[in-house]
């Protein structure tokens, strides 16, 4: 189905996070051969494996979104190029169980908006988590193929009335995979922005459903969060909101402890110090390794141990926590 439906059920909630693709925290752009789990947009994962020519990804934030939406400012672009073998532009995001148990046993359905004149169709996935949280081992629940719209107008798409079943509490996995032609030799873009899932069987009209920006965010940041400015990069040159490490006693050893903003959504958390002067990971202001020790599920120890006594010195950190 193709064309949007108002909203006739009860609930509103969108269980989608960062639909709207406002949130950067890593990059706010990506154009490499060899592409993270979560390249670009907050909570959105497997941005691949879509190349161009020269075997190079794209992907990034735009502000452009539907004129029809007005609650939409951005969108995410795919750039690509197919090489003979086709494209395929992968957008997952996992719903963690604390959340997705209230969608067991529901029907819901899923809406977004997408811009394109190239591509073939659109491939939707549902996923259950056969351990709580734990998507290594995971059931496929949905698969299905819906034709895309070429006109080059943002255009909205909708799969609705899916019955998922009572295991969707350990945790669900959407995939919507973006398929393009076997061949062409020039590049091309796909957007999409306005991703909503919601309880009932009709998708509704995309909103964050009550939850305004900065609630938005902190539920990106359960995920992943950094000490840069929101929309600096990690791993940028800059002292802005950087970190303080503090000489004890004279001693060669500094220490702090790093309070995370939002507790984290697992146990194990990987922290990553970045020095503010050079950008690099694991280093301190003045260039001496360092680490993070003891990462917790609300905050993790900064440890640094010189050869000689000096300065004090400063730490960029970010905290992820990915299920």
């Amino acid at each position: 189905m193709t064309s949007r439906t108002k909203r006739t059920d009860r609930l509103d909630k969108n269980y989608i996070i960062n639909g709207g693709f406002d949130f950067y925290q890593r990059k706010l752009s990506i154009y490499t051969t060899s592409v993270p789990s979560y390249p670009t947009a907050d909570r959105w994962a497997g941005n691949g494996p879509y190349t161009d020519l020269t075997g190079n990804h794209g992907s990034r934030r735009q502000e452009d979104a539907p004129v029809q939406m007005p609650s939409l400012r951005y969108s995410n672009q795919f750039r690509y190029t197919s090489n003979g073998s086709g494209s395929v532009c992968n957008l997952n995001q996992r719903v963690e169980s604390i959340f997705a148990r209230d969608l067991a046993g529901q029907d819901v359905s899923l809406g977004f908006w997408i811009k394109n004149t190239d591509m073939q169709n659109i491939q939707i996935k549902f996923y259950t988590a056969d351990v709580i949280d734990v998507f290594g081992a995971s059931t496929v629940i949905l698969d299905t193929t819906i034709a895309a719209d070429q006109s080059g107008d943002w255009t909205f798409m909708s799969l609705e009335d899916i019955a998922l079943p009572v295991d969707v509490a350990r945790g669900l996995e959407v995939a919507i995979s973006f398929n393009t032609p076997t061949a062409s030799a020039v590049e091309q873009s796909i957007y999409v922005t306005g991703i909503k899932l919601n309880i009932g069987k009709f998708a509704q009209d995309f909103s964050y459903s009550g939850r305004d920006w900065v609630e938005e965010l902190s539920l990106c940041q359960r995920y992943f969060e950094k000490t840069y400015d929101l929309d600096v990069e990690v791993g940028t040159v800059t002292d802005w909101g950087r970190i303080t490490l503090l000489k004890h006693d004279g001693l060669n050893e500094l220490y702090q402890h790093f309070d995370y903003k939002v507790i984290k959504a697992t146990p194990t958390v990987i922290v990553t110090v970045y020095s503010p002067t050079s950008g690099n990971a694991n280093q301190g202001s003045d260039g001496t390794a360092m680490s993070a020790t003891n990462p917790g599920m609300s905050g993790s120890n900064l440890y640094m141990n010189r050869a000689t006594n000096g300065p004090t010195t400063y730490v960029h950190v970010t905290a992820e926590s990915e299920i």
